[in-house]
């Protein structure tokens, strides 16, 4: 439900921070984990809920400057990198 609220939302946004976007919180024993739902690669870890988001939020930021954003809520495709061999063929 948040992710969708969080996608019809962005419509009437003209620009998208962090806070636009659904972020799960989850605790993996010692460590934490900040990801933004449906852009999965998205995330932040840390020993704490706050290293987590900070994580997150310095990760968000440098791609923002980067790239454009996509839209809060939709599904976010990871990206594969090209490959090259050795005689230089894609």
């Amino acid at each position: 439900m948040n992710r969708k609220w969080k996608w019809l939302r962005s419509f009437f946004l003209r620009g998208w921070d962090l806070e636009d976007y659904p972020v799960r919180t989850r605790r993996w024993g010692n460590a934490w984990t900040a990801q933004v739902q449906g852009w999965w690669h998205m995330a932040g870890r840390g020993g704490s809920r706050e290293e987590a988001w900070a994580q997150l939020r310095q990760r968000f930021d440098e791609h923002a400057r980067a790239h454009p954003l996509p839209r809060p809520g939709a599904e976010v495709p990871i990206k594969l990198g090209t490959f090259n061999d050795d005689l230089g063929n894609p």
